[in-house]
């Protein structure tokens, strides 16, 4: 155990010293194998176990724990004998990768595959400065000494483009009904934007790749999308900058290698074309420069390498070198998903979709986990899917959802541009990966607001999209109403839907009869149906208004006052019917303002309930209309905590003794606050004993006249920011 004890205290050393950015350590077994390489900057810890491999907990140490970004390896102390530990030499290995690439393109060139460079394989191993070289059926992967993985991708050819506006056919209509049973709300955020990575825009032999990028681009644009290029991205926007778009198109190549479990594809920044490799020359300044720690440092060897591929120039075909990623540099972000978009990736680079189960080390996984939403690839060998993107576009933009426009590309998009090995006669499809949205759609149909006139209530709803007769016609519009904010039991009606060719925006209304409804508050969304899935806009309410009343209803067990404004008093047994003004109970433990009183302009005062400990959807509480908010909350000695930011106090010309003896309250934030009419502070906040926090940023406190024992008895109060306008200094005591 000894020896164990020594591995760990080493390996402990290596994390906690100080370390070089490219430092990394070996672990060597004693039936003679070894570990992959575990770079300093890719571990986030090592620890004990005594879990073994077999996920039984024993009474000893079992096993070596080394976590990653992306992962955590597990290797049994009983079969550890060494480990070994190095620092890169940076000037070394950026020889042994100039010297290694000088040999290896005259090679690349004359072969027209990989079937055709197996054959010099033994020749590239002899290379000096290369550990081991392989291939599979695209590219020839060769392993640099102490250091990771140059790609020789041969690129399947690109395919005939095909127009895009084939008539598909979708699935049936699912039926609409009980859809409230299990539904998912979705509200979009700011506007849409499109990101088109075409890395292959130079390459005059994937004319494809840009067809596609102009149809998108074209498509986008019309509907008001703004569209932006990014034919040169660097490694670093694949990290945080793709998740600001809510759809990206990645038209690059891609491999990988089933060696490493690593996926690899090209960013699309350039490094050089065509080069002399001579010893000593501005090459290996060009590799040095954006392998090692001058553009890109702390980054390992099993997150960026380096690429080269044949590309067809003004009718030359010359060797091409760029920069390339794997998805462990994708996991390195170790991002949160809540980015405020839904960002959907449509990737055509070769094997994208490949990858292990555990997906630690899927490429779509690693997108997944680090902010997108939704991701399209392919796992064939091949890669195609140029005028599939495009399509995908055109019926996100129709709004259909995710998953609707993935599993309806049509076959002849997504076949394979030739075939290898010969006679597979495979067919591919694209594969979709997801998580929160996978069956929403880019446009969320728009809930607009209630127009309530006497006894008619006009519900509307909108989508904005791009729309094609063979597409229109299989969709469905309507809305869900129901008698509670949850929508449980939501009821639906199915509506036509009117576009207009010049905005884009298909419209729907649906005309309510108040006599034909019980007196009540009522929740509605618009939601449409695109063939497969259905996709909702934001939840909104309405209330009858006939019979509407203002009272509450009293549970003499829990001592809660729950506050409604509807036709249903005498069915709740509900008290004070008809008053415009309210003091709540005394003895009330407990207030809850229903969602339909946010439709009365109450006065109402919680004055001396002291027994008060909470209050629920205080935003429910309209103050537009309030003037006076003297002793408000005063005497609620047993409120802990208040969230007033609802409020609307621009009315408001009376704050004195609004929290006055409010002794349990331990911070306000009054930033919120608008004060510009108010004339009186007196004892507003007066023996707030635990009171340590308040915020007064929004204070304007200019035709204040009375502040007297404004802060009184604060014993609690450590500092106050008062700087604020027009304060009169002066009338504190």
């Amino acid at each position: 155990m000894k020896k164990h004890v020594f591995t760990l205290l080493i390996l402990l050393a290596c994390i906690l010293s100080p370390l070089h950015a490219y430092e990394y350590f070996t672990i060597y077994f004693s039936d003679g194998t070894k570990s992959e390489a575990f770079y300093a900057v890719d571990v986030d810890s090592i620890c004990y176990s005594k879990l073994g491999l077999d996920s039984i907990e024993y009474a000893n140490w079992q096993v070596q724990e080394i976590y990653t970004c992306d992962s955590v390896y597990r290797y049994l102390l009983a079969q550890i004998d060494s480990l070994s530990f190095k620092d890169v030499n940076e000037d070394s290995v950026v020889k042994d990768i100039a010297r290694a690439c000088g040999s290896i393109t005259p090679i690349y060139n004359q072969c027209s595959s990989t079937h055709e460079i197996l054959e010099h394989i033994s020749a590239i191993k002899n290379i000096e400065g290369i550990e081991d070289a392989w291939t599979d059926d695209q590219t020839l992967f060769v392993k640099i000494k102490d250091w990771g993985t140059i790609t020789f991708l041969y690129p399947p050819d690109d395919e005939p483009y095909t127009s895009n506006n084939s008539r598909v056919l979708m699935p049936k209509t699912p039926s609409v009904e009980n859809i409230g049973d299990d539904i998912s709300y979705h509200e979009h955020g700011s506007a849409q934007r499109v990101c088109i990575i075409n890395q292959q825009v130079n390459d005059k032999g994937r004319e494809s790749k840009r067809i596609a990028a102009k149809e998108i681009t074209d498509m986008c644009e019309e509907m008001g999308l703004t569209v932006i290029p990014n034919n040169d991205a660097e490694p670093k926007f694949f990290l945080n900058d793709i998740y600001n778009y809510d759809l990206v198109f990645l038209m690059t190549h891609g491999c990988y290698d089933e060696r490493t479990e690593l996926h690899w594809i090209v960013t699309g920044e350039q490094i050089f074309e065509d080069k002399n490799w001579i010893p000593g020359s501005a090459i290996e300044n060009l590799i040095a420069e954006h392998l090692f720690n001058k553009k890109y440092p702390h980054v390992s060897a099993n997150r960026i390498g380096l690429a080269c591929i044949k590309e067809l120039r003004n009718g030359d075909s010359i060797t091409v070198w760029y920069t390339q990623i794997s998805n462990r540099y994708i996991s390195s972000a170790n991002r949160s998903m809540n980015n405020g978009r839904e960002t959907i990736i449509f990737n055509t680079a070769c094997q994208s979709r490949k990858g292990p189960e555990p997906a630690c080390y899927n490429l779509a996984q690693a997108f997944l986990n680090n902010g997108a939403n939704a991701y399209y690839g392919y796992d064939e060998v091949n890669g195609v899917g140029a005028q599939a993107g495009a399509w995908l576009c055109k019926n996100l933009l129709n709004g259909r959802s995710v998953i609707t426009a993935g599993n309806g590309i049509p076959q002849i998009f997504c076949s394979q541009s030739f075939e290898y090995p010969k006679n597979s006669g495979n067919i591919v499809k694209p594969m979709l990966g997801y998580n929160c949205f996978y069956d929403e759609c880019l446009f969320h149909p728009e809930t607009l607001d209630a127009d309530q006139q006497d006894k008619t209530i006009k519900l509307k709803g909108q989508i904005k999209i791009l729309n094609t007769s063979e597409i229109i016609h299989n969709y469905k519009y309507g809305f869900l109403i129901a008698d509670n904010s949850d929508m449980n039991n939501a009821k639906d009606t199915l509506l036509a839907g009117k576009y207009d060719n010049g905005t884009h925006y298909m419209n729907w209304e649906a005309t309510l009869d108040e006599n034909e409804l019980q007196p009540n508050t009522y929740y509605y969304c618009a939601y449409m149906n695109d063939g497969y899935s259905n996709c909702y806009g934001e939840i909104k309410s309405f209330t009858t208004k006939g019979d509407a009343e203002p009272y509450y209803v009293w549970d003499e067990e829990s001592k809660t006052a729950t506050f409604y404004y509807d036709g249903m008093c005498y069915s709740r047994g509900g008290k004070d019917r008809n008053y415009t003004g309210y003091v709540v109970p005394y003895n009330a433990i407990r207030v809850v303002f229903d969602y339909s009183f946010a439709f009365f302009h109450p006065k109402i005062f919680f004055f001396n309930c002291k027994n008060l400990q909470q209050i629920d959807n205080l935003q429910c509480l309209n103050t537009d209309s309030i003037t006076e908010m003297y002793q408000m909350f005063s005497g609620c000695s047993s409120l802990t905590s208040l969230d007033l930011s609802s409020f609307n106090t621009a009315n408001v010309t009376a704050m004195d003794g609004m929290f006055s003896d409010c002794s349990s309250l331990t911070s306000l934030d009054l930033s919120s606050f608008n004060t510009a009419n108010v004339t009186e502070m007196r004892t507003m906040f007066y023996k707030c004993s635990s009171l340590s926090s308040i915020n007064l940023s929004s204070f304007n406190t200019a035709n204040v006249t009375g502040m007297d024992y404004m802060f009184s008895g604060c014993s609690s109060l450590t500092s106050l920011d008062l700087r604020i306008p027009a304060i009169a200094v002066h009338q504190f005591r």
